[in-house]
């Protein structure tokens, strides 16, 4: 398994060791929960449910699998857990996708026998040997034998194979699959490193060939390199290490190939070129780091046309969607270059060459593949050729644009006109969904909308932002528009430096950026971006390398744009656009309901959840208000719609009161309801009153009157509210757990307040309205359980083996951690029949997991908790909790999957459980051996 949370290995670690089936399926089944991005873990659990006969879930394992990571073994396992089910039309699709991306073994072979049938079915060897059946083979439309491929298969594009019934199952293969590698080199102390690996067999052995002027080394990997992040599941790469003095026989610049002549990541490199340049003083690797803005030409001359550079290589429907929607009203002054970098994708070729053809755009095509650096290269050399033409003119700009973009009508217009807004910028950058320092609308990144989706983001941005720019350290290279002046004064990309891409533009933006220029972000342009699939899982790698290139080439450019994220000046516009989405989505009738709470989640979320449905069944607007984020000023919140995104909305209080006010007020609230307002600022106390809205306060903990949120004392037991004095020494000893907390006197008098002004006040359980009651005896809470209590009756227990005691939820000291842990210790010491179920997580899972007969799943989903527990075989239920709760969904829970549950008597659990004789009441303090006689005492019918 690769590296994984600690919690994640032990639980791998554990299935490793055991022979029991189903230990090993209970202990795989938590790393997958603790990991669910592993795809390593995934298909073990996947294999072991087939094991296990389940061969449904196996297959839920193996899809997800396959569909995010693309491994054939996880397609092939689906084949076969579909074949078990009986579904002979899902196991011959995934067999046929297994096919097309891996070698098959022997296992595989023989599924294939029994899945394919008369169909037949064939498969590829990364030597290039044909695996037939039967049938015939074609190679780029040129028959070919059986068996080995002629040579030159490796450049070739598309096998098929075809035989008595149509296409085999498989077919087509495209070839590059299995002809090449997956790889990464970087310069080490004057030599290389790196690493390879065949994706469609990663058990082989790769070869590769490293050239320079001088000559050319053949070198098979075999040792396996461990400790590489981000590349598929099952991945076996090879190390690569060649010394200082190897490659300087070599040559100067080193090509580093895999056996289909393609470069590998990285590739070509000077390893030496480092040390070489430090030595020889050279100033392009040690430049002065200084802000020397206002150098530029002050009177530009807006250039003749712009040339729209679109580098290739593969994308295909992505590609030609780019390329379309670029055509798409282009201005006469304008012309669209796209650069064919030596693309793969044959059918992509022809779609380029129609389109050159009908003079829609200029067609540059590279007969080796160069990389994003040389491709744009090669897109500034058709402007050069066209800038001799228009030097009286006024030449061309130009704009870089990746691939997989798609632009709005009147983009360029306006990335234009930022462009030219200041006489000293260089560049200009639109807002993108991901584009890192330019990203909207989260700053983090997401994923790309559709054209009809950027068309009205982009209109949008245009209705917030017309005509503003921010000033950025660097532009970002998925569109950058490059002015014809600064282009003269700066030159070209860097070849030597940045291999197939990465940093590239940051390296030119800071170059210009020594000699005067500066560079903006479009603020009222916005352009989608898919982003990120260029370079396979090596893509990390290559990044990491070139950024340290970047940051020793311009010493101090990590802390420049660590300071413009903490600055933040694309905020302001960031929050104008969200505004604008926000009023978007009002509905034309009816009104609003403001939800104001934390962001713990936990119950008060699942309780709100309740709220909400509530509201959009009367016809009203759930909005949600939370704390702000953690980088935003203390004190700030943000508003949020369900099922929306506004990360921008965010509010510093108490300046920021009067905006909040103003744009909730357009969604006309009827009604706040204030659930949590102990992580809030106290300035929103009067929202309910600006908003000339119904107040309603809503009990779900001890919030308002405990400092420490729960009621949880000295010794971590229930500290049986006492008065404000031992509130004091209390949170003084043990610390608050909400800011408010810090001042008990501060905090009951503004939840005096809040409480007061409130229209209504409601806790979930009587004996929560009674606790609220005691500290602020003239609140009279109404009594409205958050879900009905016709639960049907659980059933009686009667084990006489051993009983699973299932305890869900998310088990923290309050919630009875200690308890659990001294139970399985005590069931382990005296060898009781008693195994601990936990359907959720704890503080310390794996503490919990060494002392006694415990399973642990690790976080769950709402939905997926009844499941869970069915799954877990629980005999009864124990709700640990030492502290008084005001509802407890962990009792609905184990009621709705029919088992009976034992409580402390304390709180709204005990009440509950009353009430609905749905268990037991134990008493308050009680040891754990007392809660374990007493348990299987009741599970074997006492």
């Amino acid at each position: 398994m690769s590296a994984a949370p600690d919690p994640a290995r032990h639980a791998w670690d554990q299935a490793q060791r055991t022979p029991d089936l189903a230990l090993k399926r209970r202990w795989l089944a938590r790393a997958h929960r603790l990991a669910p991005k592993n795809g390593e873990v995934a298909l073990a659990l996947a294999t072991v449910e087939l094991q296990a006969g389940e061969a449904g879930r196996g297959a839920a394992l193996f899809r997800a699998v396959a569909e995010r990571d693309g491994v054939a073994d996880a397609w092939f396992g689906l084949a076969l857990a579909a074949w078990m089910e009986g579904d002979q039309a899902q196991a011959r699709r995934a067999l046929a996708a297994g096919l097309q991306r891996g070698v098959p073994n022997a296992a595989t072979v023989q599924l294939a026998d029994a899945v394919a049938g008369r169909q037949g079915w064939c498969g590829l060897t990364t030597d290039g040997r044909v695996v037939m059946p039967a049938g015939e083979a074609w190679l780029d439309g040129q028959r070919v034998r059986a068996g080995a491929l002629p040579e030159g298969w490796r450049q070739a594009t598309r096998l098929e194979v075809t035989g008595a019934h149509g296409p085999a199952l498989g077919s087509p293969i495209s070839v590059r699959m299995f002809a090449g590698l997956e790889g990464f080199v970087e310069a080490h102390e004057g030599g290389l490193r790196g690493w390879a690996w065949h994706r469609a067999d990663p058990g082989a052995l790769p070869t590769l060939e490293v050239a320079g002027e001088h000559g050319v080394r053949r070198i098979v990997l075999e040792a396996v390199q461990d400790g590489v992040p981000d590349l598929a599941p099952l991945a076996r790469p090879r190390r690569l290490s060649l010394d200082a003095a190897a490659c300087a026989a070599l040559g100067t610049t080193l090509a580093v190939r895999g056996p289909d002549g393609r470069h590998v990541l990285g590739s070509p490199l000077d390893p030496g070129l480092e040390r070489r340049a430090a030595a020889d003083g050279d100033p392009a690797w040690r430049p002065v780091w200084a802000d020397v803005e206002g150098i530029a030409p002050a009177a530009p001359r807006k250039a003749a046309g712009v040339d729209v550079v679109v580098p290739v290589h593969g994308g295909g429907d992505v590609t030609l969607a780019c390329i379309e929607a670029a055509l798409a009203g282009l201005p006469r002054w304008a012309r669209l270059v796209v650069v064919d970098d030596a693309s793969p994708d044959a059918e992509l070729g022809v779609a380029l060459d129609r389109l050159a053809g009908a003079r829609r755009i200029r067609l540059v095509r590279l007969t080796e593949n160069r990389g994003f650096p040389g491709a744009v290269n090669a897109g500034l050399a058709q402007a050069a050729l066209a800038q001799a033409a228009l030097t009286q003119a006024g030449g061309r700009d130009v704009v870089l644009l990746n691939s997989d973009t798609l632009v709005p009508p009147g983009w360029l217009a306006r990335l234009r006109a930022a462009a030219y807004a200041d006489a000293a910028t260089g560049s200009a950058t639109p807002l993108s969904n991901d584009a890192t320092i330019v990203s909207y609308p989260d700053p983090d990144g997401g994923p790309a909308p559709d054209l009809e989706g950027t068309v009205a983001l982009d209109a949008m941005a245009q209705q917030a932002n017309a005509g503003q720019v921010a000033v950025l350290p660097v532009g970002v290279g998925f569109c950058l528009y490059l002015r014809r002046d600064c282009l003269d004064d700066v030159g070209a990309f860097r070849e030597d430096l940045f291999a197939q891409g990465y940093g590239e533009e940051n390296d030119w933006c800071l170059r210009a950026r020594h000699r005067g220029w500066r560079h903006v972000a479009a603020l009222d342009v916005f352009v989608a971006h898919v982003g990120g699939a260029s370079f396979g899982g090596a893509k990390a790698h290559l990044a990491r390398r070139n950024g340290a290139i970047l940051e020793r080439l311009h010493p101090g450019y990590d802390a420049l744009v660590q300071d413009h994220l903490e600055a933040d000046p694309l905020a302001p516009a960031r929050h104008r656009i969200d505004a604008l989405r926000w009023a978007a989505l009002r509905p034309a009738r009816g009104g609003a309901v403001l939800f104001v709470t934390h962001g713990r989640g936990g119950g008060v979320d699942q309780a709100l959840a309740v709220c909400m449905r509530q509201a959009e069944r009367d016809g009203l607007r759930p909005l949600v208000l939370r704390p702000g984020p953690e980088e935003a000023p203390a004190g700030s919140c943000r508003l949020e719609q369900p099922g929306q995104s506004f990360p921008n909305l965010v509010f510093a209080m108490p300046e920021a009161v009067p905006s909040l006010v103003a744009l909730l007020r357009g969604d006309r609230v009827r009604r706040v309801e204030l659930h949590h307002t102990a992580d809030h600022h106290a300035a929103l106390d009067a929202l309910p009153r600006l908003l000339r809205a119904e107040a309603v306060s809503v009990m779900h903990d001890a919030a308002r009157f405990c400092g420490r949120v729960a009621l949880l004392g000295p010794g971590a037991r229930y500290c049986g509210e006492p008065e404000v004095e031992g509130c004091e020494a209390c949170v003084a000893d043990l610390g608050p757990l909400h800011a408010a907390g810090r001042d008990m006197p501060g905090l009951l008098a503004r939840s005096a307040a809040e409480l007061g002004a409130a229209t209504r006040v409601v806790a979930p359980s009587l004996d929560a309205a009674s606790r609220l009651r005691r500290h602020f005896p003239r609140v009279v809470a109404e009594v409205s359980p958050w879900e009905e209590e016709a639960w049907p009756v659980p059933r009686a227990p009667r084990v006489d083996g051993l009983c699973t005691v299932v305890t869900p939820g998310a088990i923290g000291t309050e919630k009875g951690y200690d308890v659990l842990l001294a139970c399985a210790r005590d069931a382990r010491a005296r060898g009781l029949a008693l195994h601990f179920a936990v359907v959720g997580f704890t503080h310390d899972d794996i503490r919990l997991l060494e002392a006694g007969p415990v399973s642990i799943t690790g976080r769950f989903a709402r939905e997926e908790g009844p499941g869970l527990v069915a799954v877990a075989g629980g005999t009864l239920a124990l709700i640990p909790s030492v502290v008084p709760e005001t509802w407890c969904f962990a009792l609905s829970l184990v009621w709705s999957a029919g088992l009976r549950a034992a409580v402390f008597d304390i709180g709204a659990q005990a009440e509950r459980v009353r009430r609905a004789s749905g268990g037991w009441v134990l008493p308050l303090g009680l040891g754990a051996s007392g809660v374990n006689d007493a348990l299987l005492r009741v599970a074997r019918g006492g």
